[in-house]
């Protein structure tokens, strides 16, 4: 038999620890101090009412005080840094991985094909070429039209349903799953989310008559009334939901994962709570909820992917991230930006009136046909194949 020393036996031990921990799965996307911050949700509150206490909070404040100035400056960095750049991280990994889908490829492709075809119907009007007017151009139309309305709606649903999806994410990671019945409610809650915020946060762009925003006070007040039953609704399903994770923790001793419990639950204050200071919080949660939990799904996936190269462990953690990073970055500013530097090139032109200004509504028909694209790329790289 052979004899270890006791320097040996300690080193042994530490390369068992060592390996031990490789194989014990992380908890967490990147790590605890940043999924807390910027995954579950506490970076919007302690941003947002910084914010308040410093403009909301200054009465008879200036309309333009230089603090807002650095404000506004802020968010368009954090926009094109962060808000803008997470949307190409799975309009990237769609294309990258384009052959590699298996599953109801073409249903699933299908809303690209639509925006292909819009996309190109748009640019072949701007150059003055007109389309006859068929029923599919008809048809394209209205759904167009549809899509710009309730874009806000959408932009609800798509934040509920990845918070939803990372709660998930933090439950398999601690083997923690949820019965039929826990996943229904779950789902239910998720939904009535959904629709209180698009009466409350994101109501559809041109609905302001019903919204009450009328002089007239005969105009019927739709999303007020709305209000009145969704939002106890999404209370009721929500509440209903932790009160059977606090059963199952107290009855079997197996509880919520913890980043699951606060991601959720600062979902549901985000969008429920009704406190004039939330206006100030609902700036960050965008940046600083919605897209750095998408960069912390794609870093983790990332990080899964390099582990197969040979050669990882001679790369830093800050190198692997600016190799997925970068290219991204890079790839946003050009898509973003092309389409007013196009009109410069091409000389397109320009109807500056009430109706119609291809200046300004460009690059915000450009930005939503983006946000579109990583829509339903999200929808198809981040479930299995």
């Amino acid at each position: 038999m052979q004899a270890y020393s006791h320097n040996d036996r300690e080193h042994l031990r530490f390369a068992a620890s060592n390996a031990a921990e490789v194989r014990r799965p992380r908890t967490w996307l990147v790590s605890s101090k940043i999924d807390i911050l910027f995954v579950c949700g506490l970076a919007p509150w302690l941003l947002g009412w910084l914010t308040y206490m410093v403009l909301g909070g200054i009465p008879n404040a200036p309309i333009v005080s230089e603090s807002q100035q650095q404000l506004t400056i802020f968010f368009v960095l954090t926009s094109l840094i962060i808000g803008e750049g997470h949307q190409f991280t799975s309009i990237v990994r769609y294309y990258a991985k384009l052959r590699q889908r298996k599953k109801s490829k073409y249903i699933l492709e299908l809303p690209f094909y639509m925006i292909y075809f819009g996309f190109g119907s748009a640019l072949l009007t701007m150059l003055g070429i007109t389309l006859a007017m068929i029923p599919s151009v008809l048809f394209f139309v209205v759904i167009v039209q549809l899509a710009i309305a309730f874009f806000p709606v959408v932009l609800m649903q798509h934040l509920c349903a990845q918070a939803k999806a990372i709660g998930l994410i933090y439950c398999g990671k601690e083997g923690f799953e949820l019965s039929a019945v826990e996943k229904h409610i779950l789902t239910t809650a998720t939904y009535l989310l959904v629709l209180a915020g698009g009466c409350t946060i994101a109501q559809p762009f041109g609905f302001e008559i019903l919204a009450g925003i009328s002089k007239d006070p005969l105009d019927a007040n739709m999303f007020a009334q709305a209000q009145t039953v969704l939002v106890p609704a999404a209370l009721l399903a929500s509440g209903t939901f932790a009160l059977m994770m606090l059963h199952r923790g107290f009855s079997t001793d197996r509880w919520l994962p913890f980043g699951a419990g606060v991601l959720w639950t600062n979902l549901v204050a985000f969008i429920l709570l009704p406190f004039p200071p939330m206006l100030y919080v609902w700036l960050f949660v965008p940046l600083f909820f919605h897209a750095t939990q998408h960069w912390a799904v794609a870093w983790m996936v990332h990080q899964k992917e390099e582990q197969i190269s040979p050669n990882a462990q001679l790369k830093t953690q800050l190198l692997e991230f600016a190799k997925m990073a970068l290219p991204i970055q890079a790839l946003s500013l050009s898509v973003l930006f092309i389409p007013i530097f196009a009109m410069q090139f091409f000389a397109l032109p320009t109807k500056s009136n009430d109706i119609f200004d291809i200046n300004a509504t460009l690059p915000v028909s450009w930005s939503m046909l983006v946000f579109y694209l990583h829509y339903f790329a999200d929808r198809i790289v981040w479930r299995p194949q």
